[in-house]
């Protein structure tokens, strides 16, 4: 067998540098008695409750297993270890009745397992299967059945199946897997619980058993939980050392995402039940629960999706299980959103290798609560820059996604600025989820300003910054800056962006979404293009274009340029386009989309803007006697307006006009005077106080909120304060 190489250096550095993260004894051991991972006394207790009780998911375990008893062992390999876990259903009935049948099959699947590797590997090699990837599973199912049947084990299956956990604990450490030092990806919780499991059943037995638990708890699981928490962590990876699931979305995506949940959560209960340790500011799990809750579609049926292999975000069983892990460990109000979720978005688990997991952990009485009307309707998934807001819990309402984006982790897309809206169906589409191909990555494929790479491949690394995000009752507001990433890119990329930056103002009421985009290439000669994949092609309207799901349609209005260029064709599925003829570096675009019932129209009005490098547009709120107008500095950067005086002139359609101006100095001060002759109003905006003018402080993200009523009043009614509202 392989020496372990000397790791204590590493587990005293990075223990040294890691926050508190626990609590319990500071000389908290491994419980001497088996079983030690997962299954504590009241835990065994509440089990054999459901199993006395016959839940569906006691029927259900108790069935597979009675009718899996004499199947041939050689139905429980394969290359990645996935069909070895069914060996956990036979161990866990063993713990739950005593019944020595079903753990004796559980030690017979392991030791054919080990007598019997995957063809082209040994026994010791065959963890090595694409980069390690099988250690995930092979190895926990060996050590949990070693853990979980200890009793029933000869001493010879004991020192066969201790020595080769033993064997493959070293093999792990000393060969450095991929990912092995990378909180971002799913290999590295693989590796944390292959060690973690394998230290907790060989304690007592192997020596090396309490280096693999400090290097598993102490290093890699506490690096995970960091990573999660938004703060540095003590690898760099892929050029950030920051963590980038704060708020329940790995960067990772949402496919592998659920194996990072399933894994960083059953390793936190292991250590729980194993050493009694406390993990009070482990969070995550309730923002894992809170963001499914909002990444939901109003359909019921499937979620946002994101990244490699993540297709159409389908609530299956591999969605379900890490939820089920990760409201286990949520605060009790959050347990109980997730109970509810659950019950109304999922079926219980029927896969033959996640009946165990089922069956631990769905708590079939705890009450649900309902979430619906009592929670924010926006959520912000901040470490992967993903805002999800909802207008409601109905499956007839609309659904958003906006997202700024980062790529610090294999796996992670482009699609920088891409956003998604839904209503009774696909308006503007998530056109990989809506056609089933989960590896369109590049912006091409995505709802965005696209900017053409010189090669159109995955961009390996950097990260967006998040400029502006507020949710108020009347509008949300998202943007950042997407330029660090594409100029994070190694020189051989040949990257042509040199900026591009978006942002997204929703006004909820009448579902008016104004995006602004401002682009830059090195060169002239690279286009920069608005784009929209459309579930069915748009067609002309007036001076709008009108795409429908059947259900709902989608009102698209570039306002700004005025000489836009639009182009309708397909892209594997139809698609919008906006550009301008001229061959320039820098471009910006001032597009509107408003979700309506079918036939509705899209009125806009155009603003001339004098004095300044602003643009706006006018609308007219559909069933409400109030006009929109909405403004952003046009400086490529989004600079605000340096004049101390601009005037922007219109001709409204309501004598009501909320004003929302953007990009302004933060908490600033600004004066406001308007005239009107006729529909024909002019609004003019000053730094500093002039006689008749009303004074309006930006709020904490520069927006200026102005209520004006040109009713006729002989004084009108002073406009609001803009305020920031929680």
């Amino acid at each position: 067998m392989k020496t372990l190489k000397t790791i204590w250096v590493v587990i005293l550095i990075i223990s040294l540098s890691i926050s508190t993260l626990t609590t319990g004894s500071a000389l908290a051991k491994v419980k001497e008695e088996h079983p030690r991972i997962w299954l504590t006394p009241e835990l065994k207790n509440t089990l054999q409750d459901r199993l006395n009780r016959n839940t569906e998911n006691a029927r259900a375990l108790k069935s597979w297993c009675d009718s899996h008893l004499n199947d041939a062992l050689s139905n429980y390999r394969d290359s990645r270890g996935v069909m070895a876990l069914k060996a956990i259903n036979h161990a866990l009935m063993y713990q739950l009745t005593g019944n020595e049948t079903y753990g004796n099959r559980a030690i017979s699947i392991v030791l054919y397992l080990l007598d019997n590797p995957y063809s082209g590997y040994s026994t010791d090699t065959w963890i090595e299967f694409d980069n390690f990837y099988t250690d995930r599973y092979l190895v926990p199912t060996v050590a949990i059945v070693y853990d979980w049947c200890y009793p029933l084990l000869t001493p010879d299956s004991k020192e066969r199946i201790s020595s080769q956990l033993d064997s493959w604990a070293t093999r792990i450490i000393n060969s450095e897997p991929w990912s092995f030092y990378d909180p971002s990806n799913n290999y590295f919780y693989g590796h944390m619980w292959a060690l973690l499991t394998t230290g907790y059943a060989i304690y007592g037995d192997k020596s090396n058993a309490q280096t693999y638990i400090d290097y598993a708890r102490d290093v890699m699981l506490a690096e995970g939980i960091k990573y999660t928490r938004g703060e540095e962590i003590a690898w760099e990876t892929m050029g950030n050392r920051t963590g980038r699931s704060k708020g329940g979305l790995w960067n990772e995506g949402t496919s592998y995402g659920c194996v990072n949940n399933e894994f960083i959560c059953s390793a936190v209960h292991a250590v729980m039940s194993a050493e009694g340790i406390e993990y009070p500011q482990f969070t995550f799990p309730s923002e894992v629960v809170k963001f499914y809750i909002y990444a939901t579609y109003p359909s019921g049926d499937h979620t946002y999706s994101d990244g490699d292999g993540a297709v159409r975000g389908t609530l299956d069983a591999t969605v379900r299980v890490p939820i089920l892990l990760c409201a286990s460990l949520a605060d009790q109000q959050t347990r109980r959103y997730a109970q509810y979720f659950l019950n109304n978005h999922t079926s219980n688990s029927t896969r033959d290798y996640k009946l165990y997991n089922e069956f631990i952990w769905y708590d079939d009485v705890l009450p649900a609560l309902d979430y619906r009307g009592t929670i924010p309707d926006a959520y912000l998934a901040e470490g992967s820059q993903v805002l999800l807001w909802r207008e409601g819990w109905s499956e007839n309402d609309c659904w958003m996604a906006f997202r700024i984006g980062l790529l610090n982790t294999d796996h992670a897309h482009n699609g920088l600025g891409n956003f998604i809206i839904y209503k009774n169906g696909y308006l503007a589409t998530d056109k990989a989820a809506e056609l089933g191909e989960s590896m369109w990555y590049s912006d091409i494929h995505h709802n965005v300003l696209y900017i053409p790479p010189t090669e159109d491949k995955k961009l390996y690394w950097g990260a967006s910054v998040i400029e502006h995000y507020e949710n108020t009752s009347g509008y949300l507001y998202y943007a950042g800056d997407m330029t660090g990433v594409y100029t994070a890119q190694p020189d051989y990329r040949r990257n042509t962006v040199a900026h591009k930056e978006r942002e997204f103002f929703l006004i909820k009421q009448d579902m008016l979404l104004f995006i602004m985009d401002r682009g830059e290439s090195f060169d002239a000669g690279v286009d920069k293009i608005f784009q929209i994949y459309l579930h069915n092609q748009a067609e002309r309207d007036g001076s709008f274009y009108r795409s429908s799901n059947g259900s709902n349609d989608l009102l698209i209005q570039t306002v700004y340029p005025s000489n836009a260029v639009i182009t309708l064709d397909e892209y594997g599925m139809p698609r919008y386009r906006a550009t301008t003829q001229e061959a320039v570096r820098a471009k910006t675009f001032l597009n509107v989309l408003k979700v309506s019932e079918p036939g509705e129209k899209l009125y806009t009005a155009d603003v001339s803007v004098d004095g300044a490098n602003v643009v706006a547009s006018l609308v007219r709120s559909t069933g409400r006697n109030i006009d929109y107008l909405v403004a952003f500095s046009n400086d490529i950067e989004g600079i605000p307006p340096k004049a101390q005086t601009y005037s922007m002139t219109f001709d409204r359609y309501n004598n009501r006009v909320l004003a929302y101006i953007l990009n302004n100095e933060p908490s600033t001060p600004y004066y406001i005077s308007y005239s009107s002759s006729g529909s024909r109003t002019t609004i003019t905006i000053s730094s500093s106080s002039q006689e008749g003018e009303y004074r309006v402080m930006s709020n904490e993200e520069g927006v200026l909120s102005i209520d004006i009523n040109l009713s006729g009043e002989e004084q009108p009614v002073p406009p609001i304060t803009g305020v920031k509202l929680n």
